[in-house]
């Protein structure tokens, strides 16, 4: 997340234009990254960890359903940039079920 905050912003750009959104791709870009790093580490440290994992998944569903409007292609793409979303989802989940036992 943290090189992708400082990733030239063309990416995204090419995603926001179908939401009319490309002129702000830095600033989206950057805002995103700092939301996944706060909330990585809110549940590292375990600050409200199991609200933090729900906060977790609702963004990557976010990122999910609009990066599946703007390109949906890349469902296809060989190293699974949307793919891998799935299998977070389920390690959340399992995460979310084994948190109270730690």
């Amino acid at each position: 997340v943290a090189i992708g905050m400082f990733a030239a912003s063309d990416f995204a750009a090419a995603m926001l234009a179908p939401f009319g959104l490309a002129a702000l791709a830095a600033l989206v870009q950057g805002a995103t990254c700092l939301l996944d790093i706060a909330v990585g580490i809110a549940v590292l440290a375990r600050f409200r960890s199991g609200p933090m994992l729900v906060v977790q998944v609702l963004i990557v569903l976010g990122y999910s359903a609009a990066f599946t409007v703007a390109a949906p292609a890349l469902w296809l793409e060989p190293l699974g940039p949307l793919v891998k979303n799935a299998a977070f989802l389920g390690l959340a989940a399992l995460v979310a079920a084994v948190e109270d036992d730690r």
